[in-house]
């Protein structure tokens, strides 16, 4: 009589896990660990460097409530830069991208216009797919190339 409970405990176990991978990480702050950063995306070419935070974005009406978002600074030696770039297909965005306020952001950044009333910078440049970032759940977003130092902004999502 208890291997009903004992498959029903199984068949629980086996769906907490599922959909426990669609959660974002409890990061909430800015995280400067690459390692554990590697472990949420893809990093094709090691960074020197790396600041990053989860951003959890889900709303009512809009995106769904366990999806978040991964903004990262990744600066790269000079040579490893380059190797990055060559990867990555930059052209003009077709539209603005609005991206969060955020105080670890470099002065480069800190510098763009705010987007009116929405407490966001705006960027209108050239950029990239950052498809080679890539791992599930984060599969969209962009790679901005911050040449000045050698770095890419990446802001990837889960929808």
């Amino acid at each position: 009589m208890k291997k009903p409970f004992s498959l029903s405990v199984a068949l629980l176990t086996v769906f907490l896990a599922m959909t426990a991978c669609d959660a974002p990480p409890k990061e909430t702050t800015m995280n400067s660990d690459i390692d554990k950063l590697s472990r949420l995306i893809e990093l094709p070419v090691q960074p020197r460097k790396a600041r990053w935070e989860v951003i959890e974005t889900g709303t009512t009406g809009g995106m769904g409530p366990n999806d978040w978002t991964l903004v990262a600074i990744l600066e790269f030696t000079p040579e490893n830069y380059r190797s990055v770039i060559d990867r990555l297909r930059i052209g003009p965005l077709k539209q603005a991208l609005q991206l969060p306020f955020l105080p670890w952001y470099p002065d480069e950044i800190k510098k763009w216009p705010h987007a009116a009333n929405s407490g966001r910078y705006l960027f209108e440049g050239e950029a990239a797919s950052a498809e080679p970032f890539f791992s599930p759940p984060l599969l969209q977003g962009e790679a901005i190339p911050i040449p000045s130092a050698d770095a890419l902004l990446l802001v990837l999502t889960t929808s």
